[in-house]
C-alpha cells in the first residue's frame, strides 16, 4: 500500500492524474497544464519515432491523435482530449520532419479524426 492508501497500479497499467478528464470549457487551469508538460516533454524530445514516442506516452496513459484535422494528446482511459501539440510546443510539421510520416488509422465515424498507430 502507498502513503495514500491505494494499491499501486500493476505494472504496465496506467497511474491515475489530474489530468485524465477534460477541464470544464475544455481548457487545463495553468498548475495542471504545467504538469501535464513536465509529464511529456521528454518522450516528445528523445523519441526517434512515432512507435517510440507512442510507446513512452502509452506508459503514461497518454496517446496521439487526430481530432478534426488536430494532433491531440488524449487520455488513454477516458478518451478526453487535454490538449493541442502546438499547445505542447510540439507542432506536427516538426515531428513529421524528425520522425517521419505517422500511419494513421482514420475514424469511421468522423473524416478528420484518426488515431495514430506508428
Amino acid at each position: 500500500m502507498s502513503m495514500m492508501g491505494r494499491t499501486p497500479p500493476e505494472p504496465g497499467h496506467a497511474v491515475p492524474v489530474f489530468w485524465q478528464t477534460a477541464a470544464p470549457g475544455g481548457r487545463l487551469d495553468c498548475e495542471t497544464a504545467a504538469l501535464l508538460r513536465a509529464c511529456v516533454l521528454r518522450a516528445f524530445d528523445v523519441a526517434e519515432s512515432w512507435a517510440a514516442l507512442i510507446r513512452q506516452l502509452e506508459v503514461k496513459g497518454l496517446r496521439l491523435a487526430f481530432r478534426d484535422g488536430r494532433l491531440m494528446l488524449l487520455h488513454a482511459g477516458s478518451g478526453a482530449a487535454l490538449c493541442t501539440d502546438g499547445f505542447l510546443g510540439q507542432r506536427l510539421p516538426d515531428l513529421v520532419a524528425r520522425l517521419g510520416r505517422p500511419t494513421v488509422r482514420m475514424s469511421h465515424a468522423a473524416s478528420s479524426s484518426g488515431e495514430i498507430r506508428h
